[in-house]
C-alpha cells in the first residue's frame, strides 16, 4: 500500500483504471462462465434423462423372455453415444443381466442391487442415472448408466480461453487509450506542483499559475491562486500585527505585574473564605448529628408512650376494682364471687402493668445507651449484633406511618467488637433514614434489610432497599458533601458524607455502593472488629 501512494498520478490512474476494468470483466467472464456451465450441465442432464428412459423402454422385451443376446445388443448400440461410459442392465431379482463398457480392454465389474429406486447423482466426473424398466406398472428390471460429463467441462474451459482473450484485448486497448488521454488529466497537474515547489523555495507569494483547461483542474488552478493572494495578504497583516504587538508588549507586561499583586490579595480573601466555608460544613454536620438523635428521642418518645398508656389504664383497673371493693364491703355485700373476680382482675392488669412497664423501662435504658454512645465517642466492647437491635428498636417509630418493612438479618456467630458503637449507631440511623427518604415517595410499598456477615477481621454491614435505586449521574460522588436530590424536601446531602468519615475516619473501615445492584440500591460497610 504505501509502495502505491509514492507512485505517480499518472502510473497510479493507469493502474486503478486497468485494475477496476480487469476485475469488472472477470467477475463478468466468471457470471457467463458459471451460467453456461449450468446451461451445459442441465443439457446433458436432460438429454441423458431421455436417452436413459428410451433404452429402458427397449430393454422391456428382453428382460420379459430372458435374451441376454438381445439385451448385449440393445446395450452395444449405446457405442453411438460418446458420452456413455458404460450401461449395466439388471433383471427383476437385482441381477446384472447384461453390460456395456465403452472400455473394451478394461473388464468392469458390476454388483447386485437391492433397491429399484430410481435416481440421478453427480459423482466427480460422472453422472449416474439409474431407471426402472416397467411397464403398465409392472417392474421387470432396472438400468444404471454412468455418463461423462467431461464434454461439459471441455466445453466451459473453451469459453474460458475465448473470454480470457477477449479480456486481454480489451485491457490492451484501454492501456494503450489511457496512456494517449492520460496526458491531458495529469499534464496540468505536474505543472502546478512544480509552479508549488518553486513557490515553496522562492517564498515569492506574487507568482501566480497559469491554468491550461476549463476543468476541474483549471478550476484547481483559480483555487490555487486564490490561495495565494490570500496568503501574501496574510503576509502584510502579519508584518503589520508584529508591529503593534511589539507596541502592546511593554504595556502587557506592566498589566502583569498588576494582575499578580491583585491575585495575591484574592487569594488571602479567599484562604479566609475557605476557613469559614470549613467552619460552616463542620456546624452543619454537627446540626445533622443533632438532627439524628432528635429523631432518636422522638422516637423513644413515641415508642415509649404506648406502655405508659397502658400502665395507665390498669393503674384506673387497680383504682375501680378497689373502689367497687370497698364499696361492697361498707354495704356488707361482698361475696366470694366478687372477691374472685376482683383476684383475676388485679392479677391481670398486675401482669399488663409489669410488662408494659419493663418494656418502657427497656426503651429508656436503650435509648439511655444510644444516646450517651452518640454524645460521647468513647470505645467500647460490646456484641454488634444485639447493639443492632437496640438501635432499630428506637427507629421504629420512622416506620409505623409507612409501609415499609425493616428486614434484619444478622449473622449466626456473636460479633464482638472493640469499637465506637456510637459511631455505628449514627451510621445505622443515617443509612435507614437515607432509604428512607430518597429510596421510597411516601405511599410506596418496600423492603430495607441490613444484613451482618463476619469475615476473618472485619464485619460487613450491607444496607439494601427496594426502592429507587440512585441516579447514575450521581452514583461517582454520591459521598461528597451537599450531594442530594432531594434539597426541596429536606434533604442536607450531609448524611452519607458524615457517615462515610464515620466509617473511614473514626472506625478506620470502608463504604461502597455497589453498582451491580439493580433491585434498589445497596451500600456495603466493611470495618475491622478492634481499633
Amino acid at each position: 500500500m504505501n509502495t502505491f501512494q509514492n507512485f505517480s498520478i499518472r502510473l497510479k490512474l493507469i493502474l486503478a483504471i486497468v485494475s477496476i476494468l480487469f476485475i469488472s470483466l472477470s467477475v463478468f467472464s466468471s457470471l457467463i462462465l458459471f451460467m453456461n456451465y449450468q446451461k451445459n450441465t442441465q443439457d446433458l442432464l436432460n438429454e441423458s434423462n431421455l436417452q436413459a428412459g428410451l433404452i429402458s423402454d427397449y430393454a422391456i422385451t428382453p428382460l420379459l423372455f430372458s435374451d441376454v443376446s438381445g439385451a448385449t445388443e440393445i446395450l452395444t448400440k449405446l457405442q453411438s453415444i460418446p458420452n456413455i461410459n458404460s450401461a449395466v442392465m439388471y433383471d427383476e431379482k437385482g441381477n446384472v443381466f447384461a453390460s456395456y463398457s465403452i472400455n473394451k480392454k478394461q473388464k468392469m465389474k458390476f454388483k447386485k442391487i437391492n433397491s429399484f429406486k430410481e435416481s440421478i447423482v453427480f459423482t466427480k466426473d460422472e453422472l449416474v442415472i439409474f431407471s426402472r424398466v416397467q411397464h403398465n406398472k409392472n417392474l421387470y428390471g432396472g438400468m444404471l448408466f454412468h455418463i461423462s460429463t467431461s464434454s461439459v467441462a471441455k466445453e466451459t474451459l473453451n469459453h474460458a480461453f475465448i473470454l480470457m482473450g477477449g479480456i486481454i484485448v480489451i485491457i490492451l486497448f484501454s492501456f494503450i487509450m489511457i496512456s494517449r488521454l492520460q496526458k491531458y488529466i495529469t499534464l496540468p497537474i505536474i505543472t502546478l506542483s512544480k509552479i508549488t515547489q518553486t513557490i515553496a523555495l522562492s517564498e515569492d507569494y506574487t507568482t501566480r499559475a497559469q491554468k491550461m483547461y476549463g476543468d476541474e483542474v483549471g478550476q484547481l488552478y483559480d483555487d490555487f491562486n486564490a490561495m495565494l493572494e490570500k496568503i501574501e495578504q496574510r503576509g502584510r497583516q502579519r508584518e503589520e500585527a508584529e508591529t503593534i504587538s511589539r507596541t502592546y508588549q511593554s504595556h502587557l507586561e506592566r498589566l502583569t505585574n498588576e494582575l499578580e499583586e491583585r491575585v495575591q490579595d484574592r487569594t488571602g480573601e479567599l484562604q479566609e473564605s475557605l476557613e469559614r466555608l470549613q467552619s460552616a460544613q463542620s456546624q452543619l454536620i454537627e446540626s445533622e448529628k443533632m438532627s439524628a438523635l432528635g429523631n432518636l428521642v422522638a422516637g423513644v418518645a413515641h415508642e415509649v408512650n404506648t406502655p405508659l398508656g397502658i400502665s395507665i389504664t390498669a393503674a384506673s383497673i387497680f383504682k375501680n376494682e378497689i373502689k367497687t371493693l370497698t364499696e361492697l364491703l361498707e354495704q356488707n355485700k361482698l361475696s366470694k364471687t366478687a372477691l374472685n373476680h376482683f383476684i383475676e382482675t388485679i392479677s391481670e392488669a398486675d401482669d399488663i402493668l409489669i410488662k408494659n412497664l419493663d418494656r418502657a423501662a427497656s426503651l429508656v435504658r436503650n435509648f439511655k445507651k444510644i444516646s450517651v454512645d452518640q454524645s460521647s465517642e468513647e470505645k467500647r466492647i460490646f456484641e454488634l449484633n444485639e447493639y443492632l437491635i437496640e438501635v432499630v428498636s428506637t427507629f421504629k417509630n420512622e416506620l409505623k406511618h409507612r409501609p415499609i418493612d425493616l428486614i434484619l438479618d444478622l449473622d449466626d456467630k456473636q460479633l464482638s467488637m472493640n469499637s465506637y458503637p456510637g459511631a455505628i449507631s449514627q451510621i445505622v440511623v443515617n443509612m435507614l433514614q437515607n432509604a428512607l427518604l430518597h429510596g421510597f415517595d411516601n405511599e410506596d410499598k418496600g423492603e430495607i434489610h441490613l444484613k451482618t456477615e463476619h469475615k476473618e477481621d472485619t464485619v460487613l454491614l450491607i444496607f439494601s432497599d427496594t426502592g429507587k435505586g440512585v441516579d447514575p449521574y450521581i452514583s461517582d460522588k454520591i459521598f461528597e458533601p451537599f450531594i442530594t436530590t432531594k434539597r426541596n424536601k429536606g434533604g442536607t446531602g450531609l448524611g452519607l458524607n458524615i457517615t462515610y468519615n464515620l466509617v473511614t475516619q473514626q472506625l478506620k473501615g470502608s463504604i461502597e455502593l455497589d453498582n451491580n445492584y439493580h433491585e434498589g440500591a445497596r451500600f456495603i460497610i466493611e470495618i475491622p472488629y478492634s481499633i
